[in-house]
């Protein structure tokens, strides 16, 4: 504990925020359009109409939000931050909770997912020792407030042979107040989850349990989902971070609920981007949520680092510690990204 303590007595630093549909997989995209519209005085055209199906009447809301789609000719890949961060603390030494290398191609009009299990070892560029990934954040701060995402890009990078374009850090409020906004999201639960050590907002432990099947979650509840960790591996952990942006990206696709953020559109955006940090620009943001919005979700492929892609080694007398294993990772990363992953 005290060392984590040591972690956050940083200097408090002013960010430029960019945008929250940088958070990608098409998650956040929809609500950005909706802020970022009135937020800079463009035009939103909301049409509601009704057809009869089968003798039942069919509610369509369409929008026209005038924004150009992105028409990037090579692909664009971003590194999705999910910060430690507990609602109330300050500073910018926060550990990484969950790590998504998320990239978009254009020319096969596919994303790829690929979820970093937070207790892997990496390497870092020109330093002798493995370090968790989870730390690197921390240490690019300690550096200079600032640093942390950019040395978790470059380490990332340099162990994926991947080249990474942005970044966008979040928080737990931003997860919390998302899900909130767009009245929760609906998750088909496997195995029930009964978690009595549950981490909670101040250190302890709140109790958690879930049922199988399907569980319609407020913020707080998809944040518990995601971040669970009893009973269970941190393969299923990234499977469920990934299903909580899969959820969110499926309701804010529906027309109703885009309609439905207009009227909150300001106020949202005011909340939110405390908790969000990126180097994603304004209009670059808005053209990758157009461009996102459209594409099927057949065309989303997603996979975690495990099993054979990581392999044990000694880091600091800890014989188990697990490190990317570089003989047979370039499969995982064609299979999630395709052949033309590594340019």
């Amino acid at each position: 504990m005290a060392k984590r303590r040591q972690d956050r007595a940083l200097p408090k630093i002013e960010w430029t925020w960019g945008i929250i549909a940088a958070a990608v997989g098409g998650a956040l995209c929809l609500v950005t359009l909706v802020v970022s519209s009135i937020f800079r005085g463009g035009n939103v055209t909301v049409t509601a109409t009704a057809a009869v199906v089968n003798g039942v009447v069919q509610p369509t809301v369409t929008t026209d939000y005038g924004i150009t789609a992105w028409n990037g000719d090579r692909r664009f890949t971003i590194l999705v931050m999910g910060l430690d961060k507990r609602p109330g603390e300050e500073g910018t030494g926060f550990r990484t909770d969950s790590l998504i290398l998320v990239s978009i191609n254009p020319k096969t009009q596919q994303i790829g997912l690929l979820s970093i299990p937070r207790d892997t070892y990496v390497a870092m560029p020109n330093q002798p020792d493995l370090v968790k990934v989870n730390r690197v954040y921390v240490l690019g701060e300690l550096n200079r407030p600032g640093d942390g995402p950019k040395l978790l890009v470059q380490t990332m990078q340099y162990n994926l042979g991947m080249r990474i374009d942005s970044y966008v850090a979040v928080s737990f409020d931003a997860v919390i107040k998302l899900v909130d906004a767009i009245g929760g999201i609906d998750i088909n639960v496997p195995a029930e989850i009964d978690d009595p050590e549950y981490p909670s907002m101040d250190y302890g432990y709140e109790p958690l349990y879930i049922p199988a099947g399907i569980v319609h979650m407020d913020g707080q509840l998809a944040l518990k989902y995601a971040r669970t960790r009893h009973g269970s591996s941190d393969f299923a952990r990234a499977e469920r971070q990934q299903e909580v942006i899969m959820a969110m990206r499926a309701r804010m696709t529906q027309p109703q609920v885009i309609a439905s953020l207009v009227p909150q559109a300001l106020s949202l955006w005011t909340d939110l981007s405390q908790y969000v940090i990126t180097d994603v620009g304004f209009d670059q943001a808005l053209s990758l949520a157009w461009y996102l919005k459209d594409l099927p979700s057949d065309g989303i492929r997603k996979n975690s680092i495990f099993g054979e892609y990581l392999q044990a080694t000694s880091v600091d007398g800890d014989d188990g510690a697990l490190v990317i294993n570089r003989s047979n990772i370039a499969a995982l990363m064609t299979s999630v990204f395709g052949m033309d992953y590594n340019q």
